[in-house]
């Protein structure tokens, strides 16, 4: 009697693993055919949207009232100090600028404007990036997010 009980536990456990594992993959594929893949910050995975040509990254995440997922990559050609501002965004961001596969400055709660307006301050890192992570404000502190982590 104990031993089937044990077998019919153990194929329990298993079939339960098993759609874990199948869920888990689905959900990873649902997330990269909308735009959205992962992105380790040190041992921690995220999943991002990722801005790499000219008009994904003039949009970013004006206009949204929510970013709908851990962030946005913004991914150039080139390594520059490359400038962002605030125009027409909705709620307050965390910049995460990245060269090298290296976190190299966060600033932190850059915010929304406070109304329309042209004279916004634009944001540059201190020095040549060739990518940089838009977050929400508070993230890098909540998820404890550090310059030097690495970036996957």
């Amino acid at each position: 009697m104990n031993t089937k009980l044990f077998v019919l536990l153990a194929c329990f456990l298993l079939i339960i693993c098993a759609g874990w594992y199948v869920l888990a993959s689905q959900k990873k594929e649902a997330a990269t055919e909308a735009g959205v893949r992962p992105l380790f910050l040190g041992e921690k995975e995220f999943l991002v949207e990722v801005a790499d040509t000219p008009s994904k990254r003039q949009q970013g995440l004006s206009g949204r009232t929510q970013i709908g997922s851990d962030g946005v990559l913004f991914i150039f050609p080139n390594e520059e100090k490359h400038g962002f501002w605030m125009k027409d965004m909705l709620f307050d961001l965390d910049f995460i600028w990245i060269k090298d596969g290296r976190i190299v400055e966060i600033t932190k709660n850059v915010p929304k404007p406070d109304g329309p307006g042209r004279d916004l301050p634009t944001y540059f890192p201190s020095q040549p990036i060739d990518s940089m992570l838009e977050v929400v404000a508070g993230f890098s502190d909540r998820e404890d997010i550090k310059v030097g982590d690495s970036v996957k």
